[in-house]
């Protein structure tokens, strides 16, 4: 009879900010992805399983950084940028 919903707007909110989050993980998951790829086929038997694991913990900058410099990086350079001993 009455639609009443007094969480409609916080809910609403709430599945707006969720889209939200969710594009942004989507989009640096593809980019981990990219440069992953990338480190692949510049530095082939030299990029290990290690430095694979910490592309997947990098942050988006960092990332941005590897792909933006690829064809000039280094792969000590990649190595400091992402922390691996």
């Amino acid at each position: 009879m009455y639609d009443v919903d007094i969480f409609k707007e916080e809910r609403k909110a709430a599945l707006e900010e969720g889209m939200v989050k969710g594009k942004i993980e989507g989009k640096l998951e593809a980019l981990r992805e990219d440069v992953s790829k990338l480190l692949l086929i510049k530095f082939k038997d030299s990029y290990t399983l290690q430095i694979r694991e910490y592309v997947k913990k990098a942050d988006k900058d960092t990332l941005e950084y590897i792909r933006d410099h690829i064809f000039d990086i280094s792969l000590d350079e990649v190595k400091k940028l992402l922390f691996v001993s």
